[in-house]
């Protein structure tokens, strides 16, 4: 009992830490992005009865289909009490990283009922570059990672005790997941596999199972997927176009998984960081692996303890997760960045640190020669505390670096001033419809787009977006471009034969001088 208390203690203490973090670091501003103005949008319209939607153009309302629903719902409901919907997600993403410090600390002492890995384990996640990152960002992330820990727990519960409370609960929280992002698919399917392969029910039982599970994820899903079908043509605003990922952007997801082993302020070179990642992350989670496989194909029945699963469940994730990443980018979205791989793979890094935490201590307890092994495993996780700490400390004392658009706006205030004369009537036309959002809080039309970049074809209908704008731009309407568009679009300025009439950094207003006097 002295022992819980104190783990207790602990980790309630590691979430504190990050929930202090997070308000520390976004102490100015929250993080925005494009994407992150569209979760706001939503949730603004949410509020003011419009249901799931965008602004465009002049102020109509369009139906958002490309992000499930869940993350702007709970802003709204936040919003509800009067606070502004950009402070909202900052107070929200502090309690969600807390929550999520905490339940890697539970399921890793779950599973162990030692206090050093569980505490570890927190700790790793606590300073991790990534997570401190996107959980100043006003993102789905910080939601999906809670939930999907969450939903590990209540699965790995079930698992050992079979009580239709704790499936319903894994089922719950997976459909929440999935609302939140669509890549929460593949809880749905290590949740179905772990069921069919380590549950110890009857076969019968088992199916029944993965019936619940799949029909309380797929349920609310598929009357989403019908709203967005019938409100805009599609169900998730994609198309299944075959796009090989580029071996630029496979590079960059491979060099995020090696800094969570060999973190790049160690100042060593990639070769050198490569040997340390095979080194220290693959033989023991892969002789752990061996070993509880042997051991289960021996006795020929899964052990009796609470949360035996867990270290299966986790791999059984990875896998599927990976999995959807892969077809995501191969198939669906033809757009990702190459800042996008340190926020997909996230969840996975929370998963891969619950695993390797828990594969040292299990293989550390059957070593009998010594203690050396047990000091040196102890020396090397908190070595990597103190680098990811080390690596946060630069973004948590500069809070402006976790700015993104609002960044960009406070260091353009003269292009801010420019926007407050534009009547509020003017229409605007803009290559970033998102950023005159967060600089102006106005709405705008997207310029006309040549090549689309989902779809990986050229656009139809690129010459009736031409003679729009122009009729915007006719009628008093303004062209506003932030940097500077691709080459291939250059042409757009010759078709409409605007004039430059104001420039600032990066931002620059063009119209017809003559229907603005």
């Amino acid at each position: 009992m002295k022992k819980n208390r104190l783990w207790l203690a602990a980790s309630i203490l590691l979430s504190c830490l990050g929930v202090g973090l997070i308000l520390y670091y976004t102490r100015m501003i929250p993080g925005v992005g494009g994407d992150s103005v569209q979760y706001v949008m939503g949730a603004e319209n949410i509020l003011e009865g419009n249901g799931y939607a965008r602004f465009s153009g002049e102020g109509q309302t369009r139906p958002i289909t490309g992000f499930p629903p869940l993350y702007s719902i709970l802003l709204a409901g936040v919003g509800l009490t009067g606070i502004d919907l950009f402070d909202g997600a900052r107070l929200l993403n502090a309690i969600l990283f807390g929550g999520s410090v905490f339940l890697t600390s539970l399921l890793i002492w779950s599973h162990v009922r030692s206090i050093w890995p569980a505490l570890i384990g927190g700790a790793l996640v606590l300073p991790a570059l990534s997570l401190v990152e996107i959980h100043g960002m006003v993102m789905t992330e910080p939601l999906f990672i809670f939930l999907m820990l969450l939903a590990i727990y209540s699965l790995t519960r079930y698992l050992s005790t079979p009580k239709i409370f704790y499936l319903i609960l894994a089922s719950l929280t997976i459909s929440l997941a999935t609302m939140t992002r669509y890549v929460g698919l593949g809880l749905l399917t290590a949740g179905g596999i772990s069921i069919l392969l380590l549950s110890r029910s009857a076969w019968k039982r088992r199916l029944i199972d993965c019936v619940i599970l799949s029909g309380f994820t797929f349920l609310p899903l598929y009357f989403w997927l019908r709203r967005n079908a019938m409100v805009s043509g599609t169900t998730v605003n994609r198309e299944l176009i075959y796009h090989p990922m580029d071996s630029t952007l496979m590079r960059v997801f491979l060099a995020e998984v090696l800094s969570w082993f060999a973190p790049r302020n160690l100042g060593f070179s990639r070769p050198v960081r490569n040997v340390l990642v095979l080194l220290l992350a693959v033989p023991w989670p892969a002789l752990y692996y061996f070993q509880e496989f042997r051991a289960v194909i021996k006795e020929k029945k899964h052990p009796e303890k609470d949360f035996w699963s867990l270290p299966w469940v986790l791999a059984l994730y990875v896998v599927s997760y990976i999995a959807i990443l892969i077809v995501n980018s191969t198939l669906l979205d033809a757009g990702t960045t190459l800042g996008a791989p340190p926020r997909y793979l996230a969840p996975i890094f929370v998963a891969i640190v619950m695993i390797f935490v828990i594969a040292v201590h299990r293989l550390l307890q059957g070593w009998t020669k010594g203690i050396t092994p047990r000091i040196v495993a102890v020396f090397i996780g908190l070595s990597l505390v103190a680098l990811y700490t080390m690596q946060i400390v630069d973004r948590v004392r500069d809070p402006i670096l976790v700015g993104g658009y609002f960044e960009y706006k406070y260091k353009r205030m003269d292009a801010v001033r420019e926007f407050e004369k534009l009547d509020p009537g003017t229409a605007i036309v803009s290559n970033n419809p998102e950023m005159v959002y967060v600089m102006a809080h106005r709405t705008a039309y997207m310029w006309p787009i040549a090549f689309d970049h989902y779809k990986l074809e050229e656009r139809e209908d690129y010459a009736e977006q031409i003679e729009a704008t122009r009729e915007k731009l006719l009628n008093g309407g303004v062209l506003i471009i932030f940097g500077w568009p691709e080459e291939a679009e250059d042409i757009v300025f010759d078709l409409l034969g605007a004039e430059r009439l104001s420039g600032f950094i990066d931002v620059t207003f063009f119209g017809y001088p003559e229907l603005l006097q």
